[in-house]
C-alpha cells in the first residue's frame, strides 16, 4: 500500500507520542515530509520492503526536526 496523509493522520495520532508538530503542518508540508521519509528509508534499506508504518514513525520525527518555530 502507498503512504498517504490520511492514513498518517490516523497512525500518527494514536501511535505517536510528540505528534504536534505533524498534526500543525499543512498538507503540502506533511507531504514533502512523507515523500523524503520514504525515499530516505527505501535508500538507506534497498534490500527490504518498508512498511508503511515505519514511513510514517519517521515522518513524526521529521516534522519535529523540521519544525519552523
Amino acid at each position: 500500500m502507498a503512504v498517504n496523509i490520511t492514513d498518517a493522520n490516523t497512525y500518527i495520532e494514536a501511535n505517536v507520542i510528540d505528534n504536534e508538530d505533524w498534526r500543525d503542518a499543512d498538507n503540502a508540508k506533511k507531504q514533502r515530509i512523507l515523500n523524503v521519509a520514504q525515499t530516505t528509508l527505501t535508500r538507506r534499506f534497498p534490500e527490504y520492503t518498508i512498511p508503511d508504518e515505519a514511513v510514517y514513525e519517521f515522518a513524526a520525527v521529521l516534522a519535529v526536526v523540521f519544525n519552523d518555530t
